[in-house]
């Protein structure tokens, strides 16, 4: 098809404006050379998107015959390689577990030995169930405010159980055993399970503690697993100036909400947030490894669910369950005791809450502002 304009312009006389006349003609143009030559060009067309599609085709195949040859080949010289190992024939079949193999994956390279304290295998929790008792203990700490010291211990404990407690530690490389005290505390919303801290006293003839066992009154001989101590020393300054403790994290799905609150914490002046997580999707999952990868995150496993049916809120007329709100309360204490000396300042908070400042920039002038304001307190 052919499309010719022809344009002519005129003036009027009694206007100050041109009038433009558009004359349009189409004229169909048929040639034979040219249609044949489209032919072609069809035809060609054709015969690409074709050697294309076999061309996909075949790639497949090639990739699939590929892996197939070579697990054959693998397969094949591995049989080579164990044949050439043994002088000795092959045993006949058997209906028994093969003991051989057996032997062989407990043994690699890549399952190295549990760590021990004082020849009993060491577990680090968080959550670690006090045989003979509905106790489960979460984190143990020297608690170095008071004159003498002792191991303060936050357990999760079933309220109407009279428990005793006893204390078994690891000390020079040798046991010493000790009785223990309890305090529940009194924010358990009256609920089956609750808070508690369990007090060990520390023997003046102890110098060098490592790692302590809480059981139950009686049964202290019968130790399986130690954990270990935290805050044994007392830095002489704080690795970190501003630390967020986040508790807990439950079915969490919400990534654009929990990117926006760590660059909001980063901005604010945080250097670690600590998250006590149970479970979340497979994207907020790539955003922790992220951040954790980076330094700037910390994820405590937090897997009380496990053992306790926990409340999805506050109120156990409405959330009912054995533990007040996926165990929130003892998340936080813990939090507060393992970086009472790792941070100046300490934030507890959820990924719904923001505390902005208005005045200033970062959370740090602002806890330096309130701290002249209202000294001697430490809390705000």
């Amino acid at each position: 098809m052919h499309c010719s304009i022809s344009v002519t312009a005129t003036v009027s006389p009694n206007t100050n404006f041109y009038t433009w006349k558009y004359d349009v003609k189409y004229d169909l143009l048929q040639s034979g050379s040219k249609t044949k030559h489209s032919k072609k060009n069809i035809w060609a067309l054709k015969i690409f998107f074709f050697s294309c599609i076999l061309f996909v085709f075949f790639f497949i195949i090639f990739i699939y015959l590929e892996d197939y040859f070579k697990t054959a080949f693998t397969k094949q010289i591995g049989q080579n390689h164990e044949s050439k190992d043994s002088d000795q024939p092959n045993p006949p079949p058997s209906t028994h577990l093969p003991l051989e193999q057996t032997t062989h994956i407990h043994h690699t390279s890549s399952s190295p030995p549990s760590p021990k304290a004082c020849g009993v295998q060491v577990k680090d929790g968080p959550v670690i169930k006090v045989d003979h008792l509905n106790t489960y203990v979460i984190g143990s700490y020297v608690e170095h405010r008071f004159r003498e010291k002792e191991i303060k211990t936050i357990a999760i404990v079933l309220r109407h159980e009279q428990a005793t407690y006893s204390c078994v530690m690891c000390c020079d490389g040798g046991i010493m055993t000790s009785n223990a005290y309890y305090s529940i505390h009194s924010d358990h919303f009256n609920f089956e399970y609750g808070t508690a801290t369990i007090t060990c006293p520390i023997s003046s003839r102890c110098l060098i503690l490592t790692h302590v066992a809480i059981t139950a009154g009686g049964v202290s001989g019968r130790v399986t697993s130690f954990q270990p101590v935290r805050n044994r020393d007392v830095p002489t300054s704080f690795p970190y100036e501003f630390t967020i403790c986040i508790s807990v994290m439950y079915d969490y799905k919400n990534v654009l909400n929990l990117v926006q609150f760590m660059e909001m914490f980063r901005l604010l002046g945080a250097q670690r947030v600590v998250i006590y997580k149970t479970n979340c999707d497979s994207d907020t999952q790539k955003v922790l490894d992220y951040y954790e990868r980076s330094g700037f995150v910390e994820i405590i496993p937090w897997t009380i669910k496990n053992h306790i049916k926990v409340s999805t809120g506050w109120r156990i007329d409405i959330s009912p369950g054995q533990l007040h709100y996926y165990g929130q309360i003892p998340a936080l204490n813990d939090c507060v005791f393992r970086y009472m000396y790792q941070t100046r300042y300490l934030a507890l908070q959820d990924l719904d809450e923001l505390i902005l400042p208005i005045k200033v920039k970062t959370w740090t002038e602002l806890l330096l502002q309130l701290e002249d304001m209202y000294r001697p307190a430490v809390g705000f």
